[in-house]
């Protein structure tokens, strides 16, 4: 008996059985590529914010550290702690040549100084923009 007609059935089987599987088999890859993808991004934002939320509280110690602290703690006490650790890290991230908008600064540092010293003490008065 001749294997050669056999051969050839099962080679063009295979070769149909190849073009009917390679699209599900490259959509798969291409979603699981996509969640990877995601996840990875999804890590480095949330990173990214961690990253952020150091800085800021960085920035709000060291000013203290530099003697903010010593600004009595009142309303405009707690605005001069503001204004010299806004200060500070404008002049740090121009050092470095990262130009941001001090207002968004300002937002970050004051969200900060809240957490840090109005815990459970209500909402965040209306203050000045700092400019």
């Amino acid at each position: 008996m001749e294997l050669q007609p056999v051969i050839d059935v099962l080679v063009e089987f295979a070769q149909k059985l190849l073009v009917m599987a390679l699209p599900v088999l490259a959509a798969y890859g291409v979603k699981k590529g996509r969640e990877l993808v995601d996840a990875k991004l999804a890590e480095l934002k949330a990173q990214a914010a961690q990253v952020e939320d150091a800085r800021v509280r960085w920035a709000l110690e060291t000013a203290v550290g530099y003697g903010v602290n010593a600004v009595e703690r009142t309303v405009e006490g707690g605005l001069a702690k503001k204004q010299v650790a806004v200060a500070f890290v404008q002049r740090y991230l121009d050092s470095r040549g990262v130009h941001l908008d001090v207002g968004l600064i300002a937002e970050a540092v004051e969200a900060e100084v809240f957490k840090q010293f109005n815990v459970n003490k209500g909402p965040l008065p209306p203050t000045k923009k700092v400019h």
